[in-house]
C-alpha cells in the first residue's frame, strides 16, 4: 500500500499528513489526545483497497510542528486544522472519522463544512465523568512515574506520541467536557448520517469501570436527544482502532458505503 507524505500549513502549524491517494471515497481519520496518526495504521490498511484514506498529526502530536512550545488546543483551532488539511489535499465531501477528542473535531468540522458521513469512535458525547478520573493531582502524579516518563520520552523521540508537557496534556484533557458540550447541539444541524461507535469494555485503569458506566448512561441520554444518530457497541477498550480494527473497518464501510461483503 502506497502512502504519500505531505506537510500542510495551518496558522503557525506545519501539519504532518499521510494520504493513500486513489479515486475512492475519501475518509479522513482524526486521532485523539496523546496519540498520533500512526494509531490508525491497521485501519488504514483495511480501508485503503476501497477508499482514499487521509490521516494527520494534530497539534502537539507526532511530527506536526508549531512555533514555540505552546500549543493552541482550542476546538476552533483543531477544526481549522482539519479544514486546512481537507482544502490542501482537495478533499470534497469526505467521510470524517474521529476518535476520542478527535470525535468532537469531526462533528464540528462537519457542521461547518458538510461531509458524506460522520463516524465518532468513543468520543464526541457529553459524559459525566467520575471525579477520580478528572483529578489533576492524580493525573500529574501518574505522569511522573519513572515507567511512564521513560515511555513518553521514547515515543517523543520516535515521533509517535505527544510532545505536550504533562500540564499541557492535563489542560487539554480538562477541556474535553467543554468540547463535548459545544458539539452536542451540532448533531441536529448535520445533513449527513452519523454513526456513533462506542467501546463496551472498561480499560484496566483506575476509574475504568466507573467511566464505562458513565458512558453507558450518557449513551442512553444521547440516543434520546439525537435519535437520528445510529449507535453501535464494540467489545473493546477505548482504543477501538487498535483493539478491533477489522470490526471498526466493517462498521465504517457498511455505514458510509453500503453492506460489507464478508467473503471478500
Amino acid at each position: 500500500m502506497r502512502t504519500d507524505r505531505h506537510v500542510v500549513t495551518s496558522g503557525d502549524a506545519r501539519i504532518a499528513v499521510r494520504d493513500t491517494g486513489g479515486e475512492g471515497q475519501a475518509v479522513v481519520l482524526v486521532h485523539g489526545l496523546g496519540s498520533t496518526q500512526r494509531s490508525w495504521d491497521r485501519l488504514v490498511r483495511l480501508l485503503a483497497p476501497r477508499c482514499r484514506v487521509v490521516t494527520y498529526d494534530q497539534r502537539g502530536h507526532g511530527r506536526t510542528a508549531t512555533s514555540g512550545d505552546s500549543f493552541d488546543h482550542s476546538l476552533d483551532t483543531s477544526v481549522a486544522d482539519l479544514i486546512a488539511v481537507m482544502d490542501a489535499r482537495e478533499i470534497r465531501h469526505p467521510t470524517l472519522v474521529g476518535h476520542s477528542l478527535g470525535a468532537s473535531v469531526v462533528v464540528a468540522a462537519a457542521a461547518s463544512r458538510g461531509c458524506h458521513a460522520v463516524i465518532t469512535v468513543d468520543g464526541g458525547m457529553m459524559v459525566e465523568r467520575p471525579h477520580a478520573s478528572m483529578d489533576r493531582d492524580a493525573f500529574l502524579a501518574e505522569q511522573r512515574r519513572p515507567s511512564v516518563r521513560s515511555v513518553t520520552r521514547l515515543v517523543r523521540v520516535l515521533g509517535l506520541g505527544t510532545r505536550m508537557s504533562s500540564e499541557q496534556l492535563w489542560e487539554a484533557l480538562a477541556a474535553a467536557p467543554a468540547w463535548e458540550r459545544a458539539v452536542d447541539p451540532l448533531y441536529d444541524e448535520l445533513t449527513c448520517g452519523v454513526l456513533q461507535v462506542l467501546a463496551g469494555r472498561a480499560d484496566p485503569v483506575p476509574s475504568g469501570a466507573g467511566l464505562l458506566e458513565a458512558v453507558r448512561v450518557a449513551a442512553v441520554r444521547f440516543q434520546l436527544d439525537h435519535p437520528a444518530v445510529r449507535q453501535v457497541w464494540v467489545d473493546s477498550g477505548h482504543a477501538v482502532q487498535l483493539e478491533r480494527p477489522a470490526e471498526l473497518a466493517d462498521h465504517i464501510r457498511e455505514f458510509a458505503f453500503g453492506p460489507v461483503d464478508r467473503a471478500s
